[in-house]
């Protein structure tokens, strides 16, 4: 629905509830219950627009930490895979930034995220077959939580220790180098 739409819907909605006060005005009758109930429908109506249109963002109105989170995502995702992925464009964020934020505003951490990737790239990058699906639209889409207990299997297995729970003081040295490469 673009402004102009919700705007003259919110003229019509306006015009119908004065309408219904004025008829309420007049009548005494049982219809008067009737018209109480759609005025309360109006209004019911006229209250979750004003909602929802306030909580809508404009489209393609990202916050900042979420570019910086996917643009880091992004870089960590280049470096693993050996990739160029462009994070911007002239005309703003690429597919690949929006692709990363969709999932981080599913709840996704970045953590998990370049996870997935180092994952996926140790997997794929070196399968020409599988390298062509190394990319955000792939990794951060339907399968995304597959990819996340895989990448976190491999994780404890080629380390011995959950990436959920490590910290400097409870991690080997060499774990530690390995969750630096994932957090940086």
């Amino acid at each position: 629905m673009t402004d102009k739409q919700l705007l003259d819907w919110m003229a019509r909605v306006s015009a119908w509830r004065k309408e219904t006060d004025d008829l309420l005005e007049r009548l005494s009758d049982g219809r008067a219950t009737v018209l109480h109930e759609i005025h309360d429908r109006l209004a019911a109506l006229e209250a979750a627009e004003t909602a929802r249109k306030a909580r809508k963002k404009p489209d393609g109105m990202l916050t900042a930490d979420e570019t910086e989170a996917a643009q880091r995502v992004l870089g960590k995702l280049n470096e693993h895979g050996r990739l160029r992925l462009r994070p911007v464009t002239v005309n703003g964020p690429t597919g690949h930034v929006l692709a990363i934020v969709a999932r981080l505003r599913k709840g996704a951490t970045e953590h998990e995220c370049r996870l997935v990737c180092w994952h996926r790239s140790q997997e794929w990058a070196d399968d020409e077959q599988m390298r062509r699906y190394l990319r955000p639209s792939t990794l951060f889409g339907g399968k995304f939580d597959e990819y996340l207990d895989q990448a976190r299997e491999a994780f404890e297995a080629e380390t011995g220790d959950d990436p959920d729970e490590l910290t400097a003081d409870n991690a080997p040295a060499a774990v530690i180098q390995l969750s630096e490469r994932l957090k940086a």
